[in-house]
């Protein structure tokens, strides 16, 4: 399996995460929602729910996309956020940041 993540923009919808939120993909995640931003406003919500596996570099990216977003004067809603990015954002103390939605069970 490759590290691989995609991030999808849908008109009226919320934008997408696909795959695996890591230190490897990070980088070019910033970069799609950076040319998003270009051309369209802050999305009002990340769909997670086809994020394998995140780590903290994944996380922080969240928290950047979180500051983006009160910049602009918005709240970006995280929803079907993986229980450990969410554990990961208590250990960090970062849940009360971020607007998690958690996955659910299935």
């Amino acid at each position: 399996m490759t590290d691989e993540c995609t991030l999808e923009f849908n008109p009226g919808g919320p934008a997408r995460l696909r795959g695996v939120l890591t230190f490897g993909t990070c980088t070019q995640l910033y970069e799609a929602m950076e040319h998003h931003l270009r051309k369209n406003s802050v999305p009002e919500t990340i769909d997670l729910t086809e994020v394998s596996m995140a780590d903290s570099a994944g996380l922080a990216l969240l928290l950047e996309w979180q500051a983006i977003g009160r910049k602009a004067g918005r709240v970006i809603t995280m929803t079907g956020v993986p229980g450990g990015l969410i554990e990961l954002a208590r250990l960090c103390d970062a849940d009360d940041v971020l607007t998690l939605n958690a996955r659910e069970s299935a």
